[in-house]
């Protein structure tokens, strides 16, 4: 099952999220017409309703089942909420909830001012949602993204914001909040080894072709000692995300996805560093894809909390399950 969904949704991307595709987004080119092409050809493959139950016109697939997709968003720097859409669309169907046109994003971290303004400072995809999914702690409501306020959380090229909306129009639809920090760090998890995956086959393509002294430059010890260390932290992430999304409902399980997001993230600083010291200046002009997926990984670093912070909430599960042996602790809380 996951290899045909990888083929399917490998070849898809390949035809319509080209990194020439992924610049013209992030540049603003085309404006939302450029992002519609791609959304519509997303949804029109079902993609987007992968986890949405059969009896509502989905594919009834699990959260383990769905890893390929995330995976290969990542491997495309796709610009846009697919998988946040996918989980979101598929938790509702379970509640027989309206589904909303248009994509879906979920925000990281959300206050409320004392006179009912909803704050967001790092919406993930929030500069390229229709709609963004607010965890207010004892539920979660979507709120439309036209009526933020939204300004740019990232660097150049960066599709994340900073959102605000001042009297915000609140969907009929309800969900059960508190733990959608959780649920999108799970998610970004799986893109981000997929990212990683890109980087570290174009740094060994690229120390393949390179010749300097006569010969390729992988035949040189040290790029092959560098490259062996970033190749050990990208396969390290990947089973870590492969963690996160071991589950066969469509919730993850909450310390999966904290260790799944606290690996990919501390892997992050690593694999980036190697991969623009193996190329050189070259992998910093803007021609070259390379920074495509180091600006990428980069941000989804941060977004739903950095290892730093996940590494703070195993801690406090640990110390709370009052296991005598670590290893007791993770069989309890990943093996179930």
């Amino acid at each position: 099952m996951r290899e045909i969904i990888f083929d399917a949704m490998e070849q898809l991307l390949g035809d319509c999220c080209s990194p020439n595709h992924v610049r013209r987004i992030e540049r603003g080119e085309g404006g939302p017409k450029e992002r519609a092409v791609l959304w519509r050809a997303l949804q029109e493959s079902g993609f987007t309703d992968a986890l949405v139950a059969e009896a509502r016109g989905g594919s009834g697939l699990s959260l383990s089942d769905a890893y390929p997709i995330a995976f290969v968003a990542g491997r495309h720097a796709l610009p846009l909420p697919l998988m946040q859409t996918i989980l979101v669309r598929g938790i509702m169907s379970e509640t027989n909830a309206e589904l909303p046109e248009g994509s879906i994003t979920i925000a990281g971290d959300v206050s409320v001012t004392p006179d009912g303004t909803v704050v967001s400072n790092y919406v993930p995809f929030g500069e390229v949602a229709d709609w963004v999914l607010v965890d207010f702690g004892d539920r979660a409501q979507l709120l439309p993204a036209t009526g933020a306020q939204r300004h740019i959380a990232g660097g150049y090229g960066s599709v994340n914001a900073r959102m605000r909306w001042t009297n915000p129009s609140i969907s009929g639809n309800e969900l059960p909040g508190s733990h959608w920090r959780a649920y999108g760090a799970c998610l970004i998890s799986a893109m981000l080894a997929g990212a990683m995956e890109r980087t570290l086959n174009m740094t060994m393509g690229y120390a393949n072709d390179r010749v300097q002294f006569g010969r390729p430059i992988a035949k040189l010890q040290i790029i092959q000692q560098q490259v062996s260390v970033m190749a050990e932290q990208v396969f390290a992430a990947r089973m870590a995300a492969q963690v996160g999304f071991s589950t066969a409902g469509t919730r993850p399980k909450l310390m999966a996805a904290a260790v799944a997001k606290q690996r990919t993230s501390e892997a992050v600083g690593t694999v980036s560093s190697i991969a623009h010291s193996v190329h050189g200046a070259m992998g910093f002009t803007e021609e070259y894809d390379l920074q495509l997926f180091t600006r990428r990984m980069h941000e989804w670093r941060l977004a739903y909390g950095t290892e730093v912070y996940w590494s703070k909430i195993i801690g406090r599960e640990l110390l709370a399950a009052g296991e005598s042996r670590t290893l007791d602790f993770v069989r309890q809380s990943l093996a179930g």
